[in-house]
């Protein structure tokens, strides 16, 4: 993946959204499809496949360390697995992180997407 900088401060790198290791993406009335992404210094916004910019979605947030967020999402999911009397099916249980819950099999292909792994 080609790191873009932010079209409105051109400053820092595009954050995008991804759920299921698939980058969020709707269809805008007025716009047509737009992703969500975020800058550090400029928020969370929607962005055109054009680069035009639509709206802000809220205030600057501070900057995410995408790989923290899936350290703790894969924590979470061992300490699941710890806690339980059975064996589970990690791939089949699911974690909190970014905004709604994903199953193992889902963390795993964000995993690999951070990490670049082309497998």
């Amino acid at each position: 993946m080609t790191k873009r900088k932010c079209p409105k401060c051109s400053k820092h790198n595009l954050m995008m959204s991804y759920v299921r290791g698939v980058a969020v993406k709707e269809d805008i009335p007025g716009l047509g499809m737009a992703y969500s992404v975020g800058c550090e210094g400029c928020g969370r916004y929607w962005l055109h496949e054009s680069g035009k910019v639509w709206k802000m979605i809220d205030e600057p947030a501070p900057p995410v360390d995408r790989k923290a967020v899936l350290l703790r999402a894969a924590y979470d999911l061992l300490k699941k697995q710890d806690e339980s009397g059975t064996v589970l099916n990690l791939l089949g249980e699911t974690v909190f992180y970014d905004g709604t819950d994903c199953d193992g099999s889902c963390l795993m292909e964000d995993i690999k997407n951070e990490l670049g792994l082309k497998e």
